[in-house]
């Protein structure tokens, strides 16, 4: 199968002419690439069409003369604010002066302030401080008509009448707040100047968020090249004054390290042609003494040129380990076993026009270094290669492809540096909109999250069919039988009770009756709980009442025959 092929076309030269293109750079610089390490066309003298001139590139900007986007970050180079860096400002909220401060918070403490910096589109908040410092005077002042001056004389008319001031109240107040907080914003490497907008904000007091917005404008910033910096840049409205300290940096790519065959091939530490490479990316989990001389903790990439790496036994072995399937580990180096590839499948789609292959490796620093020398020493086992090397290099200024670039990251360690951001400042109207919001979100949820249940319930009911239904409304059924037969419990034992106590009235009633037919006809009188006798020779007359207690199972709410019936409609014993 065909890997890796190259075409090779002859150009015609001027040969009176040391330089054909008129470049600046002799045609045979330009083709042995022995001088500035780029072999570039020397019968164009713009060889990547980028408007700026292979001369230019090589030797005084220091770009890819090969490539109209050195760095990979989407902007041709003559626009790139810096072409081998990424653009970003560092912004340093240094201070906001509130002037037209007036009143003390309520507990009599000076005020909070707020500063929200936005750049394009994106704001951060630097959370409230408290104003410190000199403090200014703040007084009210009423006015009573009066004299103002009797002139020495103690007539009335000849003095002079005006408006005198009284103060009723007097106190100071502080107007400056110290911030020094430090944020990082990524900005279009084609942007000459950017907008530096500010709000200044009165936060009030017990509230973290809530206040008054008493200062709002913005100003323009000159981006310039990496360095460039003011240390005093003051934004007013008004009277009140924010006063930045904003800095031009430029991040580079994360660590780099370049395998390449012989220092001759390789001057001025990057790849005389743009070729097709491999990456091999290694997360480094431990710390790195800094004076090492090829990684770093964290992320890594090393770079190995496909013409370098196609023919060698590593390189067979990768590929015969991925099959586009499954990985046979069993086939690859100790130290590559659990990586992840990507792209050396050649039954797969390539990457990108100038990556054959990546490879993600989480590792320890020695487990990275057994890598590197995997790499170098396997490469350097083929015959007919004598060695290779490997060397820490700028990613932007190694000769590569954007392509390749574009997957190598920036080195945002910076951003892990900077101050914590508070929250976003906003009015009373505003929170309490917002409570609202909250409120009818919560609602909302509440009835969405009731649908759902109901929907979840009929789905239920429907995946249990029928037998679910006739089971439910079995059970509803029996619900409604034991609620009926409670209710005539209930009935019969209330007429129970009344036709009872009925009972017990008449019985008590009927006693002294009785007595007064004893005394009457002298007859004997038996009284027992339920039962009054008169009892006269071999004549009785009796009053008595019984109770008696019936079993009937429709009415029984247990189910279970109490034990002391025999049989239905028995007393109880």
């Amino acid at each position: 199968m065909l890997e890796l092929f190259k075409v090779e076309a002859a150009v015609q030269l001027n040969p009176v002419n040391p330089d054909t293109d008129g470049d600046q750079l002799n045609d045979g610089i330009e083709t042995t690439g022995k001088t500035y390490g780029w072999i570039t066309d020397p019968t164009m003298a713009d060889s990547d069409n980028d408007m700026w001139s292979d001369y230019a590139e090589v030797v005084t900007k220091h770009t890819n003369p090969l490539e109209r986007d050195t760095d990979g970050d989407g902007v041709v180079d003559p626009s790139d604010a810096d072409p081998i860096r990424n653009v970003i400002l560092g912004v340093t909220v240094k201070s906001a002066t509130w002037a037209d401060a007036f009143w003390r918070d309520i507990d009599n403490s000076n005020p909070e302030l707020s500063v929200v910096t936005t750049i394009d589109g994106r704001a951060v908040a630097s959370p409230k401080q408290t104003t410190s410092g000199p403090e200014a005077p703040r007084s009210i002042v009423t006015y009573i008509w009066g004299v103002t001056d009797t002139h020495g004389s103690i007539w009335p008319w000849d003095w002079s009448y005006g408006w005198i001031p009284i103060t009723l109240a007097s106190w100071t107040i502080a107007t400056t707040a110290t911030f020094n907080k430090v944020y990082y914003f990524d900005i279009p490497d084609d942007r000459r100047t950017v907008s530096i907008q500010t709000q200044l904000w009165h936060i009030w007091q017990y509230c973290d968020d809530v206040g008054d917005k008493v200062g709002e404008s913005a100003r323009t910033y000159t981006v310039g090249t990496s360095g460039n910096r003011d240390s005093n840049f003051p934004i007013y409205s008004g009277s009140n004054v924010v006063t930045y300290d904003i800095k031009t940096i430029g991040l580079e790519k994360v660590n780099t390290v370049a395998i390449y065959e012989n220092e001759s091939t390789f001057i001025g530490h990057h790849y005389q042609t743009i070729t097709q490479q491999n990456i091999i990316m290694l997360q480094i989990t431990d710390s790195v003494p800094t004076d090492h001389p090829y990684f770093r903790s964290g992320l890594n990439v090393i770079i190995i040129p496909t013409e370098i790496f196609t023919d060698t036994k590593l390189h067979k072995v990768i590929e015969l380990a991925v099959d586009g399937i499954m990985i046979d580990t069993s086939l690859l180096p100790a130290c590559l076993k659990d990586a992840d590839f990507s792209g050396i499948d050649r039954t797969a789609g390539s990457i990108a026009r100038h990556v054959e292959s990546i490879i993600n490796h989480t590792v320890d620093l020695n487990t990275a270094m057994t890598i590197l020398n995997t790499f170098v020493l396997i490469l350097a086992s083929n015959e007919s290669i004598t060695g290779y090397k490997a060397m820490r290099v700028g990613a932007t200024t190694l000769g590569i492809a954007s392509d390749v670039l574009s997957l190598i990251p920036w080195d945002g360690a910076i951003f892990t540096t900077q101050s914590s951001a508070g929250p976003m400042p906003r009015t009373l109207l505003s929170a309490i909109g917002s409570f609202f919001v909250s409120l009818a979100q919560m609602l909302w949820g509440g009835i969405v999250a009731i649908f759902n249940f109901f929907v979840y319930l009929v789905t239920l009911v429907v995946q249990w069919g029928m037998k679910a239904v006739g089971e439910a409304i079995q059970t509803a059924i029996a619900a409604v039988e034991l609620l009926v037969k409670a209710i005539i419990l209930a009935f019969a034992y209330l007429t129970f009770l009344i036709t009872l106590v009925m009972f017990a009235g008449v019985f008590l009633a009927l006693i002294p009756v009785f007595l007064l037919f004893q005394l009457i006809i002298e007859c004997d009188l038996e009284i027992s709980i339920n039962t009054i006798s008169i009892i006269k020779n071999d004549i009785t007359a009796t009053f008595q009442y019984s109770i008696t207690l019936f079993y009937v199972k429709f009415l029984d709410i247990s189910g279970t025959k109490p034990s002391n019936f025999n049989r239905y409609g028995d007393n109880i014993t």
